[in-house]
């Protein structure tokens, strides 16, 4: 259960850009987010795997749902902090919105994730479908898990 605690931190996953001539869509996403609600897309069978899934997303977005914070700078950077277990965690890097995804390089890595904005809110998807398959429990078929971490802008 605690792998699949840590899968929904929404953090692990930003880039950087090269393309410097190329229309900027980091614009998209500037300023500071703030965390309101995690929304699921999936194709699972067993009652008991759906709400294995259900509690851990519960758990997830009440332990750091408003302290979990993005702030999306025009200069391509960002910082991403939140509370966990009572103290407050950190992160920053670069990142870059293009294409439908928001890439962000953390500790050296470049990870994205599919993102949009919807109503005003930005929905950053992450896709545990494989992740997930360790986890199963008997019985359970997962063809399909996207957490999606829904921000609003931060007053």
């Amino acid at each position: 259960m605690k792998k699949l605690l840590l899968l929904f931190i929404p953090i692990l996953f930003i880039a950087c850009s090269d393309d410097e001539g190329e229309n900027n869509q980091n614009s998209e996403v500037y300023g500071s987010w703030q965390f309101i609600r995690v929304d699921t897309i999936m194709d699972v069978q067993g009652d008991d795997m759906i709400q294995y899934i259900k509690d851990n997303i519960f758990v997830y977005s009440h332990a750091y749902g408003s302290t979990d914070y993005f702030t999306f700078d025009e200069n391509g950077t960002y910082s991403h902090s939140f509370m966990k277990n009572g103290e407050l965690t950190l992160w920053s890097g670069a990142y870059e919105a293009k294409d439908g995804y928001l890439y962000m390089v953390e500790e050296g890595t470049r990870i994205g994730r599919q993102y949009y904005m919807k109503n005003g809110e930005l929905h950053i998807n992450s896709n545990f479908t494989e992740s997930i398959q360790s986890e199963l429990l008997p019985g359970a078929i997962v063809k399909a898990l996207i957490i999606s971490s829904v921000f609003t802008r931060a007053n």
